[in-house]
């Protein structure tokens, strides 16, 4: 995941993407960062070349806050559910919609947690669900 914007290349805070292929390092050592390309990176505004330098405005993403995926949509879901005073239905329904890809419903949405402290955004969920 990009973490910087970098409004030239079109990448944002939080574009998502996977290395595609991962380039030979040269045996010597390397004065400019900013130009030796190292990996060929797919993100969702497209497929780029990404150099040393960009690794500093990169990280792992192998799972991301609510927060993070605003305006991202995914085929899978997985939603912990542990008693909070952040947890109500808004956040719920806030991720339950982002699985709705093309008007259709995700292949997996996964509640984990406790079935008390899911019991109200549960409800909800199942309403929304059958309702479609």
């Amino acid at each position: 995941m990009y973490t910087e914007n970098n409004w030239e290349r079109d990448l944002l805070n939080g574009t998502l993407g996977r290395i595609v292929e991962a380039y030979d390092l040269p045996s010597e050592s390397i004065d400019d960062q900013s130009s030796f390309e190292c990996a060929r990176v797919f993100f969702d505004t497209g497929e780029q070349d990404i150099t040393l330098a960009d690794l500093a405005s990169m990280v792992l993403a192998y799972c991301i806050t609510i927060h993070k995926s605003q305006g991202s949509q995914f085929k899978r879901v997985i939603i912990p559910i542990m008693k909070s005073r952040l947890l109500d239905k808004a956040l719920v329904y806030t991720k339950v919609e982002a699985c709705n890809i093309a008007g259709e419903l995700a292949q997996t949405i996964l509640l984990l947690g406790s079935s008390f402290s899911a019991s109200l955004p549960i409800d909800y969920c199942e309403n929304i669900m059958y309702q479609r």
